[in-house]
């Protein structure tokens, strides 16, 4: 079945996401990209999954599935293993001055435990299946940009050494908890601006050295 192949893989996926590399900064590049391209595969999944479903127990048991998984990646994602802002030693490895740093990895990572707590409260609850179907739907643009977002900042930190946010938008959180992408407002429930990123685009390879394996794929 697809949906449980999709689970399978990600937690598999999962289970490797905090190994250890040669080198400072190797090893958390590694189990960053791990961890958020299993991400990114299990958005996929859920859209593809919440398309069209047959009944509400479906939706309820795909959520419930994709919940569970999102909750244990996007752990290991943000608190274990994707340390890209304020790492010790960072800036002067990558020879970079203390203004040219964008640091907002850790932002984003708060918008997506918002936006998946959102999502949760609202997943299955419509009334109606194509209501839900649509509320999937909008989940999964959404989890698109933001777990793009991740993606460039690793291509940035791991591969070409610069982190100016030139290629995303850059993330601010406010005092009272809401979000600014760009200047602009974000709340969860909302897509963000700037067209739908492709959730199935490769996330960069390092190696434990912290450079990324051949030429680094684009974000």
């Amino acid at each position: 079945m697809r949906i449980e192949r999709g689970w399978v893989i990600a937690a598999a996926l999962a289970v490797s996401a905090c190994g250890s590399g040669d080198s400072q900064g190797g090893g958390e590049f590694q189990a960053y990209e791990e961890a958020g391209a299993a991400m990114s595969a299990a958005v996929v999944a859920y859209g593809e999954d919440a398309a069209e479903l047959p009944d509400a127990a479906t939706c309820q048991r795909i959520h419930g599935a994709y919940d569970g998984t999102m909750a244990q990646l996007h752990e290991r994602l943000r608190d274990g293993c994707g340390e890209l802002d304020g790492r010790d030693g960072m800036g002067d490895r990558m020879g970079m001055h203390e203004q040219e740093r964008v640091r907002d990895a850790g932002c984003v990572a708060d918008a997506i435990t918002a936006e998946l707590g959102f999502h949760a409260g609202m997943a299955c609850t419509a009334g109606d299946l194509a209501g839900d179907e649509a509320e999937a739907a909008r989940h999964v643009r959404t989890m698109a940009v933001l777990m793009a977002h991740q993606r460039v900042r690793l291509q940035e930190a791991a591969c070409t050494g610069e982190t100016t946010g030139e290629d995303t938008f850059t993330c601010e959180r406010a005092a009272d908890g809401t979000f600014r992408f760009d200047g602009m407002p974000w709340a969860p429930g909302e897509v963000p601006p700037g067209g739908t990123p492709d959730p199935t685009a490769e996330w960069p390879h390092p190696c434990g050295d912290g450079v990324c394996d051949g030429s680094c794929p684009s974000p």
